[in-house]
């Protein structure tokens, strides 16, 4: 349900869903599971009181059937001081109740997390904590600045939500000037930037730090932009701390007509071999096109490749590729059809995923669609490895909009 009264927008979601898939957030890592059926509502609220201006509340629930639940209530606003300068806030409170399932938490039962307070098992425990976001702008003409500053208490989670860590303080600065070349017949603008953040955990120790400085233009010519990055940092991963990384990084697209949009990226540094916690020489390259040979029918191909080797010993720690085209015919004004295809060479798994759409505007929509998931299996020790369909799933949506 979707509404308006005044300047005041508001919004109701009720949706039961029978395998309700859990993301746990840890200081280091996230951990993922599956429950059973859940019932789940979400709530909005916001007051505009001007031009970049307005308040909001918002509240989310999930019970599951089997015992647990997870709640969040918050507040956010924005506040528009002048033509240049705004804050942004936000404060979110979640309440947790564990399902009493042990074996949901395989994985991670034993570990702890809370300075040892509360156990990684789903054991049944209830705590609750909060989240923090707080931040001062400026976007000028020229000169544009942004300070945040994010608190995530080791005990906050959202079970509706995406939080894949917790259990930090973090403080981020980022400046950036824009120069105009509104005279120039070749160059539009450049802009250059530098930004730096540092962060803790909640028992005072430096997690890590980032030095990063870019320049980022538009050519006036096939509507040409690029990107270019230095990254420095350090960090600190499951007590053992990770010095002297670095990333360069390159990237641009271009449009030199409607029939083609292309681009390409490319990365090289020091990094973290996470799974083997050791260093990593890395490099990560990728290319994209999108190919509009009719006005209703868009390709859209992408193709990344990412390698990384022991920087003393050369051991190839993974070398793979990801393929993924997504095929789109706007058959009439409303009536849409597409497919994606993806391979991900890291797993050795095919993906198909239809979807029809009718939508009349973008409050009322139909879409009808699956997922499709292949991989090769060995069906008895004698016989060779069959690509078979591992994972099939469908879905439908209906929302229309009635005006009152």
């Amino acid at each position: 349900v979707l509404g308006r009264a005044g300047k005041t927008n508001y919004g109701i979601l009720a949706a039961y869903d029978e395998h309700s898939t859990i993301l746990l957030p840890f200081e280091d890592r996230s951990y993922v599971t599956v429950n059973g059926e859940s019932s789940n509502v979400f709530g909005r609220v916001r007051t505009d009181f001007g031009e970049g201006t307005h308040l909001g509340f918002v509240g989310t629930d999930r019970r599951y059937d089997g015992g647990g639940s997870g709640s969040v209530i918050g507040v956010d606003g924005r506040l528009r001081l002048d033509r240049n300068y705004q804050i942004e806030a936000q404060y979110l409170h979640g309440f947790t109740t564990e399902p009493d399932d042990t074996t949901l938490t395989d994985g991670i039962n034993g570990e702890t997390f809370d300075g040892g307070k509360h156990t990684a098992d789903f054991d049944g425990e209830t705590f609750d904590g909060g989240a923090i976001y707080a931040s001062l702008e400026r976007n000028g003409r020229h000169w544009g600045f942004d300070l945040d500053y994010w608190d995530v208490a080791p005990t906050f989670r959202a079970e509706n939500g995406f939080e894949v860590r917790n259990s930090f303080r973090e403080g981020i600065a980022q400046s950036t000037y824009l120069f105009r070349f509104e005279d120039s017949t070749w160059m539009e603008w450049l802009q250059p930037g530098v930004r730096g953040s540092r962060r803790w955990n909640y028992e005072g120790i430096r997690k890590d730090t980032v030095l990063q400085a870019w320049l980022e233009g538009r050519f006036r010519f096939a509507q040409t932009s690029f990107h270019g990055s230095y990254v420095a940092d350090e960090e600190r991963f499951r007590e053992v701390d990770y010095t002297n990384l670095y990333r360069w990084h390159m990237c641009f697209n271009s449009r030199p007509s409607d029939l083609i949009v292309f681009g390409a990226n490319a990365n090289y540094g020091r990094r973290i071999y996470y799974s083997g916690q050791a260093y990593g020489m890395q490099e990560d390259y990728g290319l994209w096109f999108d190919l509009k040979p009719i006005d209703r029918l868009l390709l859209e191909t992408q193709f990344s490749w990412s390698r990384s080797e022991d920087e003393d010993t050369g051991e190839i720690f993974f070398d793979s590729y990801v393929m993924r085209t997504k095929l789109g015919l706007q058959i009439t004004r409303e009536f849409s059809a597409r497919i994606i295809v993806q391979y991900n060479g890291f797993y050795d798994t095919w993906e198909g995923d239809p979807l029809l759409q009718y939508q009349i505007n973008p409050f009322s929509i139909f879409y009808v669609g699956s997922t499709r998931d292949y991989a090769q299996i060995t069906l008895d020790p004698a016989s060779q490895q069959e690509w078979r369909l591992t994972h099939r799933q469908y879905f439908l949506k209906l929302q229309y909009l009635f005006r009152i």
